[in-house]
């Protein structure tokens, strides 16, 4: 008996045969679940996605501001960074035990024209998790120690980034789109970022 079809065999080794394409077929029913809008008590508009039994949720909250609206560079990833670091009414420390209690992921990124905040958490603790991150995204406290941090931290990223392809082309996409001048073609350097 040869190979099994749209094999090739090679010795010891069995290879898909590229040479013949495979065939062709209907996707069949193709439906996404896509929930409707709820628009929350104060106007915020909600997209709720039912994701099975997980026992955890993942919530993403996305603010009007990024790098268009820096007045300095870098300011807007910097923000990000520092929007779960503290509050007014909780110091770092406090607040990272809390996350930590919970078991809460966390992460925030900023992007042209947005800053997205994303939490992962276990269902059974999303009121108090939930709490915390409003608590950050309403009344951040932006500890200059953490700021100086996060400077020092990104700062020191920056020549290694600097070494990837990825961030190289993106960065010359950029300028090619925006000039130097726009904000969205700017990069900033490591005396901006340590300026801040």
């Amino acid at each position: 008996a040869g190979p099994p079809a749209g094999r090739i065999n090679f010795g010891s080794k069995m290879m898909t045969d590229r040479t013949t394409p495979p065939p062709l077929s209907n996707f069949g029913d193709l439906s996404l679940n896509i929930q409707a809008t709820k628009q929350l008590d104060n106007g915020i508009e909600c997209y709720v996605v039912n994701g099975g039994d997980d026992e955890m949720n993942r919530v993403h909250i996305y603010l009007h501001g990024g790098t268009m609206m820096e007045q300095k560079p870098a300011t807007a990833i910097l923000t990000a960074l520092l929007l779960t670091t503290g509050t007014q009414s909780m110091s770092p420390e406090q607040l990272a035990e809390q996350f930590d209690y919970y078991g809460v992921r966390k992460s925030a990124d900023s992007y042209d024209y947005w800053t997205e905040v994303v939490m992962t958490s276990l269902n059974a603790n999303f009121g108090n998790t939930m709490k915390l991150l409003c608590d950050c995204i309403i009344t951040p406290s932006f500890p200059n120690e953490e700021l100086e941090l996060m400077k020092r931290r990104f700062a020191s990223q920056l020549p290694i980034m600097q070494q990837r392809v990825k961030y190289l082309a993106s960065v010359r996409m950029k300028k090619l789109y925006y000039g130097n001048e726009n904000p969205l073609g700017h990069e900033a350097t490591v005396e901006e970022i340590l300026d801040i």
